[in-house]
This record gives C-alpha cells, structure tokens and sequence, in this order.
C-alpha cells in the first residue's frame, strides 16, 4: 500500500522564541519517519522529528515538534514530511511568526491646564503593530481611556494623547496602556492635577 499524505497543521504554542509545529499522519500501515522541514525562507533548511516518530497507523493521527531558540519577530516557513518504503511524502508549505516583545514603556509626563492635559510617553513596540492608550481617572482604578494620537504604532516613539473635561484643582492618576502581539505592558501610575 501507499502512504497518505500527510497534512501539516497550524503552528501553536508561539511565543517570542519558540513554537510548537502540528500535522496529521496516516502511514497506511507502514512504519514511517515523521519530520517537520522549517526556515526563515521557503526553501527551509533544517530539519526537526516529530515527537511520534517512528510511527505505523492506519487512521489519522495528530504528531508534533516543539521549536526552540527561534529568531524573535520573525517568519518561518514549514511543512511536514514522512518517509517510508515507499519514498518521501510532504504537505503544504505554512508559516507562522514568533511573537515580539511586548512593548516598552518609559518618560511618562503630563502639561495641563484648567480643563485638559495633554499626555505623553515613550513606547517601544519591538518593531510590531501596537495599539496605545492612556488610562486616566479619580484612582488608580482609571474608569476612563484616550487612544495616543499616533497609534497604532510600529516603531519607538513618544506618542501623545489629551483629556478633556477634567475638574480644576482635582488630582487624576494616569498611566500608559501599550499592546502587541507579544503583550500587554503598562507603564506605572502617576498623577496630574488640573489647575
């Protein structure tokens, strides 16, 4: 008999240096070599087993390989490969990125006035789309946000945001919201007072 086709999955488990690579297997019966091929080009370049290698079924059957020491923010291309007797059978190509850092946030300040201040900060989102906000409000509760002018962001930055409507002579806590795919950072609490 001749092998099926295996059939690579979807990569979970991503994080900012590793990922874990899935596929579906039927052997038909033979013993086969399960390999996951990966690279950061479609020609990929190394060569990983799976965790259920070698294996014989004859029903479909979920195998994996778990990746480490990847590149952080980056495309990798990957598929899977068995081998039997019968020769060499691959699946489709796929890809999947690793995370980014999550986002860095530093120099937090705030100008007011009698009614409104402005907000800034410094953002570095490890060069992934971020989206930023600032949390502001009566306690460190916040209650209410402002999107940064400039966001969403790809690249370090001070960004900037307003808010409007406060109450004069009343001291607000405000803090930094940044969020990428590799997270969610917030900067630490601090206090503006209208004037």
């Amino acid at each position: 008999p001749a092998s099926t086709n295996p059939i690579t999955g979807a990569a979970t488990a991503l994080t900012t240096h590793g990922a874990t690579l899935n596929g579906i297997v039927n052997t038909d019966g033979l013993n086969a070599t399960v390999e996951f091929e990966y690279g950061i080009t479609p020609s990929y370049g190394t060569l990983v087993t799976a965790t259920l290698s070698p294996i014989t079924c004859t029903t479909d059957t979920a195998v994996e390989a778990v990746l480490s020491g990847l590149n952080l923010n980056t495309t990798y291309h990957y598929r899977i490969k068995t081998t039997t007797s019968q020769g060499v059978k691959v699946g489709a190509s796929k890809s999947f990125a690793t995370l980014p850092h999550a986002p860095a946030v530093t120099n937090l300040s705030a100008v007011y006035g009698v009614t409104s201040a402005r907000l800034s900060a410094d953002v570095n989102p490890d060069n992934a789309n971020a989206v930023v906000t600032f949390e502001y409000g009566l306690t460190t509760d916040y209650g209410s946000s402002t999107p940064a002018w400039e966001s969403p962001i790809t690249s370090g930055q001070t960004v900037d945001g307003s808010v409007s409507g406060i109450t004069p002579g009343v001291t607000y806590h405000y803090r930094v919201k940044a969020q990428n795919a590799g997270g969610t950072t917030y900067s630490e609490d601090s206090l503006f007072e209208a004037l």
